[in-house]
């Protein structure tokens, strides 16, 4: 509330002078920790409404890639974009990456299906951190522990960098995705360093795929 106080001028009387508060003075807010909770909460409930739907509907019990290729295959060229829609999906619900890459280096071959694996992964991991950073915030961004000052510091400096670390170490793991959200760092940081981290990763999967799908398909046989 601003105050008024006299300013006496000999010439011209004394005129009202409205003063704001003074500089020192902070400004209530909300406490960050009174937000917080509810957030997280409406995120867990959002996620386990998902996973509720998802189970009830048989949606996560059909999540086998012998399934999966089967529909992608008979969608025509609608597949690629329900297949990323069901790797956007899967990710919130916990199911394994993997099987989407697997999926479509299955159905589209090496370097087609690699490519399309690489882009819907990097849509997928989008929509999972966007949705736990507008549901859940930034929640980490503001803790005061000294170890996760450290690695939010880091974070902060080398942003990019240490995506593509953390995409080599932990691949689409669901975890890290909220992590990073719920941090201070930027979505195009977050973006690049993904794109970037999943390179090696599919490559790796699509020039092994079929000698790994063999010896898996020879074990499974046996």
């Amino acid at each position: 509330m601003s105050e008024i106080v006299t300013d006496v001028n000999l010439n011209d009387g004394v005129t009202p002078v409205e003063k704001g508060p003074p500089e020192n003075l902070e400004v209530a807010e909300d406490s960050p920790k009174k937000s917080v909770w509810p957030r997280l909460l409406a995120l867990v409930g959002l996620l386990g409404g998902l996973y509720a739907v998802g189970h009830y509907t048989g949606f996560i019990e059909n999540f086998d890639q012998a399934s999966l290729k089967t529909w992608v295959k008979e969608s025509g060229p609608l597949g690629f974009l329900g297949l990323i829609a069901a790797f956007s999906v899967g990710m919130l619900l916990q199911v394994p990456g993997m099987l989407f890459v697997g999926v479509s280096i299955w159905v589209y071959g090496q370097t087609v299906g690699g490519i399309l694996a690489h882009i819907g992964g990097v849509v997928a991991l989008s929509v999972s951190f966007l949705v736990a950073r507008t549901v859940g915030g930034r929640p980490l961004g503001a803790m005061k522990n000294k170890w996760a000052v450290k690695i939010f510091d880091r974070l902060d400096e080398h942003p990019i960098s240490t995506v593509v670390i953390l995409r080599l170490i932990f691949w689409f793991g669901p975890p890290i995705n909220y992590a990073l959200a719920f941090s201070n760092i930027k979505f195009r940081d977050y973006l690049i360093g993904s794109a970037l981290g999943l390179i090696p990763i599919v490559a790796i999967v699509a020039v092994f795929f079929e000698s790994l799908s063999r010896v898996l398909g020879d074990l499974g046989g046996s």
